[in-house]
């Protein structure tokens, strides 16, 4: 967990669409506690019961 609040944190500092688009993919695909969100031209991280799935 700690890990993933880490880089998200790292991440965050970049501010680089692409990276957290991809890294939405990656969270959900590995089920991780958080999930990564293009929000704002700003990365953040939030919890993955809070997105709806709607595909």
């Amino acid at each position: 967990m700690l890990e993933v609040q880490q880089y998200c944190s790292e991440i965050a500092t970049l501010n680089r669409g692409a990276i957290c688009e991809l890294l939405i993919h990656l969270s959900l695909a590995k089920q991780q506690l958080a999930v990564w969100c293009w929000l704002r031209r700003s990365c953040m991280c939030v919890p993955a019961n809070l997105l709806k799935n709607d595909s």
